[in-house]
């Protein structure tokens, strides 16, 4: 059995996820059948990581990811998207909004998440037999602080639109 090269799996992957993509009812497909990868998301998910996977490891054989290549590129993305997030705060932070704090751990995710789906394309060729991933732990990722209102806090946000303002029955209103 001829093993593919990363680049020759990802070439599948993406006719395949592609093709998952236009089947999608909220896909925008042109009438020249071609589609906007902004309206698509795990197929613009997994081309970030494909073009770079394909730039550092694309002629290799997927035989041949180990556990150590993938920490690496999976600690890259990471490392990245933290410089990503640098630049975008301090553009936030002149303009005078709220920045977040950024693990990177979505990225790193991503990141694995790109290399099971070709990890799980050569087991189910029969060219890999134990998965170079199998150890690696997904990063915990960081609980947002963003909720629905309770219903105390909808009662008092309503009643403090009954108690002040030029038309309270019309703040009342529109607020609930």
């Amino acid at each position: 059995v001829k093993v593919p090269t990363i680049s020759e799996v990802i070439e599948q992957l993406r006719e395949r996820l592609l093709q998952v993509e236009l089947e999608r009812p909220r896909a925008k497909i042109s009438p020249d059948g071609s589609i906007k990868l902004k309206d698509t998301t795990t197929y613009r998910t997994y081309q970030t990581n494909w073009v770079r996977l394909e730039k550092l490891h694309g002629q290799m054989p997927i035989d041949q990811l180990t556990e150590e290549l993938a920490l690496e590129f999976c600690s890259d993305a990471m490392k990245l998207a933290k410089k990503t997030h640098l630049i975008n705060a301090k553009s936030r932070e002149v303009r005078g909004l709220s920045v977040k704090d950024e693990t990177g751990h979505h990225s790193y995710n991503r990141a694995l998440d790109t290399l099971s789906t070709i990890v799980k394309y050569g087991v189910k060729k029969g060219v890999i037999k134990d998965s170079p991933l199998a150890d690696i732990k997904r990063k915990p990722l960081s609980e947002t602080n963003r909720h629905g209102l309770t219903p105390e806090q909808v009662e008092e946000i309503l009643s403090v639109a009954l108690r002040g303002g030029n038309d309270p029955e019309l703040d009342y209103t529109m607020l609930w």
